[in-house]
C-alpha cells in the first residue's frame, strides 16, 4: 500500500480481507507475520519467490500464493519441490521473475 500511496501515478490497490489478521475473518494463519518497525515498502511490478523449489513453479497473487504454498508443502511431502511466486502486483507484471523461476 505504500509503494501505491508514493507512487505518482494512478493506482488501483484491492487487498483481500482474509489477508488482515483479524481471526473473525477467517485469517489466513501463514499472514499473520513479522512486521517491521521502521517504513518500508514491496516495489510495485516486482514479484518475491515465497519458497524456493525446483520442480515446478506456481504462481499466484494474494490469497492464492498463500494456497500455493500449501500446495507446495504438500507436494513437498510427495518429494516434489516447488517453488511459489508471489506476483504482489499484476501490472507491472514481473515477467523476469516469472521466466527465471520455470527456466
Amino acid at each position: 500500500m505504500t509503494a501505491a500511496l508514493r507512487d505518482p501515478n494512478p493506482v488501483i490497490y484491492v487487498y483481500y480481507k482474509g489477508l488482515q489478521g483479524m481471526g473473525w475473518l477467517g485469517t489466513e494463519a501463514g499472514a499473520l507475520t513479522h512486521v517491521p518497525e521502521e517504513s518500508y515498502e514491496a516495489e510495485i511490478g516486482k514479484a518475491a519467490i515465497a519458497r524456493e523449489g525446483r520442480a515446478v513453479t506456481i504462481v499466484s497473487i494474494a490469497q492464492g500464493a498463500h494456497l500455493g504454498l500449501k500446495a507446495a508443502d504438500k507436494l513437498a511431502e510427495q518429494g516434489f519441490s516447488a517453488e511459489v511466486v508471489d506476483l504482489r502486483s499484476l501490472v507491472p507484471l514481473d515477467r523476469d521473475t516469472i521466466r527465471a523461476s520455470i527456466a
